[in-house]
């Protein structure tokens, strides 16, 4: 019989790693009989070994829980339909002039549909007009016609805002007038009480700090970094705080909730003293779950305080734990929950940096740990370096940068964010209690103070972040190889071993490098929208220049291209974007790669007949196409996405009656080469 000792010291990682590869089987699109066979091996594995025979039941619980957690298949008989839906808010974020809501929706109704309850599907949902004040976790009814997203791109790696939404399980979307929404008197669930309560505990939250008498900038730090609000944070502040390599203390994470543990297990310490370990490590457990409702039950913090409830209940039964193995657990737990985490960034970059500080921030100290403070004083050397292997490569994969300055500004803000986090709290307990707070206000401000300077100081050094990286997803895996060699070597404590993984990752980047890049193609684009047209080409300056039917709007535009099109630009060396606003009440002519373009969007004033390769016509144009086929002689004709359909389908008849080619861009996308034939 297995001990319970034993039990503690069963290694988890190969179990974790078969357990997402069955997450992974699902969601690759094998079907549930996999379920089956993946079932009997483990059955028959356990005749000859145990263990192998638990990491074939761990591939089948991750495929069955992806299964189980899926979008129901039918959620497309819920498209272009107006119906009444009922709804739980999972998430609400503020735009310019409306605002979004991730809801789940659970019930449906109309005319002649009674109120019927439906399998859980996710929907986006955009609210226009004046709305209630709606909370994550509050229940709505609203009416309206939902569609089914789909990604559309028009130029090579686009990025469309829908395929963030698809990979969450988002499935359907639409715009609902805020007068359609109505606050259901009651929610159901556990669920989404306890979320509807945790973000009025937010809201309240973010209004002590708002009261309070911080600075600007402390008020809008410790918003972000105690609320998990980060919409107060000013896009200059973002970039420094990004070229520094301090991005991840504006988003709240496992390192909030980890500061938030070093705090009240420090201020808890005379427990400890008095023998009360096990006391000490259930108050930190619900000291920290109460952290995570003072920030909404936001998904990051949920995650980290699952992380350390698992490894202070180990603790606190007494056994000897593998920290790695804790970690492990942590993300079973977490994805037995919600498999579709495992693709997500945050996910992602907590479980790396926490296994590469369990794996290597010891072994890279230096220090003997009987010298206490020369130690502890290296380990934050050690600990962030230990973060940055682990998470370096899928941070640049991700964001397409790497800060170069990260490790001296982590050890500043490592010894700053204590003060100014723990200094938060107690602005709100004070808040709260009805105590005046202005004591601890000042240190927190000079504390914020100190930290905007510095990092303001290191993103404005020469250097200071390299961007533009774009690297294949599969570079990982050879990563991980070095990395798991660099393990082996130190342990192993052999120079020379030590000194061939150093090469190995100098030839490493080396070849990363190395891999060439996307080189720029000469194309001209013609954007997809129901609403708007733009013609898109890459200058020969380094620009890329848009050319919108509607110029009154060149600042919607510009933002709009460049969430858009930023990996495209990025990764062809295309550095600014430029807008044609000339002559906006006309149609234009534009000569492309030795070709003649006509775009025609009905501006009351036209270009003088002449001889066209390509006609663009838009939404707008209300021309007869016979007699505009008569002045402008097209050899090709292209009808816009945002055209009336009805009004292209008669233009694609009279078209063919004159035997002038006619593309719709509905049906098919089209581009132009910019090399003359």
């Amino acid at each position: 019989m297995i001990s319970r000792t034993r039990l503690s010291t069963v290694p988890l990682l190969p179990v974790t790693a078969c357990f997402c590869g069955g997450i992974i089987l699902q969601l690759a699109g094998y079907p549930l009989w996999t379920l089956a066979i993946l079932l009997a091996v483990a059955g028959i594995l356990a005749f000859f070994n145990t263990y192998f025979s638990a990491l074939a039941g761990a591939a089948s619980l991750g495929l069955l829980c992806a299964f189980l957690s899926r979008p129901p298949e039918d959620y497309e008989s819920l498209a272009n339909r107006e119906l009444t839906f009922g709804a739980v808010v999972e998430n609400v974020k503020e735009l310019e002039s409306s605002q979004r809501l991730i809801v789940t929706l659970d019930n449906i109704s109309d005319s002649v549909i009674p109120s019927t309850d439906i399998r859980p599907v996710k929907a986006c949902l955009i609210i226009t007009g004046a709305a209630p004040y709606i909370l994550p976790g509050q229940g709505i009814n609203f009416t309206g016609k939902l569609q089914c997203i789909s990604i559309m791109t028009d130029l090579p790696d686009e990025i469309d805002p829908s395929s963030y939404l698809l990979h969450d399980d988002v499935m359907l979307q639409g715009f609902i007038s805020g007068q359609k929404i109505i606050a259901r008197e009651k929610n159901f669930g556990l669920r989404a009480a306890c979320k509807l309560q945790a973000s009025r505990m937010r809201e309240k939250v973010i209004i002590a700090i708002n009261e309070s008498s911080l600075t600007p900038f402390a008020k809008d730090f410790l918003v972000a970094a105690i609320a998990g609000d980060s919409s107060y944070i000013t896009s200059e502040n973002r970039t420094n705080f990004a070229k520094a390599g301090l991005s991840h203390i504006l988003a709240i994470s496992g390192l909030h909730v980890g500061l938030i543990a070093m705090i009240v297990t420090i201020a808890l310490w005379p427990m400890h003293a008095l023998g009360f370990n096990g006391t000490r490590s259930l108050c930190v457990i619900l000291l920290l779950w109460g952290f995570a409702f003072m920030t909404g039950l936001t998904d990051s913090v949920v995650r980290a305080s699952v992380m350390a409830t698992v490894y202070l209940a180990g603790r606190m039964s007494q056994q000897r734990t593998n920290p790695l193995n804790t970690l492990c657990l942590s993300a079973l737990v977490i994805l037995i929950l919600s498999p579709q985490s495992l693709f997500l960034p945050g996910f992602q970059l907590s479980f790396a940096s926490v296994a590469s500080i369990i794996v290597f921030a010891d072994k890279l100290n230096p220090v003997s740990p009987r010298r206490r403070l020369p130690y502890m004083a290296m380990s934050y050397l050690t600990v962030s370096f230990s973060a940055i292997l682990g998470t370096g490569l899928i941070s640049a994969i991700y964001f397409h940068s790497f800060p170069v300055y990260f490790l001296f500004a982590n050890l500043i803000a490592s010894a700053l964010l204590p003060l100014i986090i723990g200094g938060g709290i107690i602005v709100v307990i004070l808040f709260f209690l009805s105590f005046p707070s202005g004591w601890i206000c000042a240190p927190v401000s000079w504390c914020s103070s100190l930290l905007q300077i510095v990092t303001d100081g290191i993103s404005s050094l020469p250097g200071a972040s390299i961007g533009n990286i774009y690297i294949e997803s599969w570079t990982v895996v050879p990563l991980f190889a070095l990395l798991i060699w660099l393990k082996t070597a130190l342990d192993r404590g052999r120079k020379q071993e030590l000194a061939l993984v150093s090469c190995g990752f100098f030839i490493y980047i080396l070849l990363i490098c190395a891999i060439p890049g996307t080189t720029t193609d000469p194309r001209m684009y013609i954007t997809r929208d129901k609403q708007h047209t733009e013609l898109l080409y890459p200058n020969t300056d380094g620009s890329l220049h848009i050319i919108p039917t509607n110029p009154l709007e060149p600042g919607f535009v510009k933002q709009r291209a460049e969430f858009r099109y930023r990996d495209y630009m990025g990764k062809r060396g295309i550095n600014r974007i430029t807008i044609d606003t000339t002559a906006p009440r006309s149609d234009k002519l534009i000569t492309y790669g030795g070709r003649t373009i006509g775009l025609f969007s009905g501006k009351p004033e036209k270009p003088a007949p002449c001889k066209l390769d390509y006609a663009i016509i838009c939404r707008g144009e209300r021309d007869d196409m016979h007699s505009f086929i008569d002045e402008y002689r097209p050899d090709s004709i292209i009808l816009a996405y945002d055209l009336n359909p009805r009004r292209a389908k008669r233009y694609i008849g009279e078209c063919q009656l004159r035997g002038v080619p006619c593309l719709w861009l509905r049906e098919s996308a089209w581009s132009l080469s910019g090399r003359s034939d």
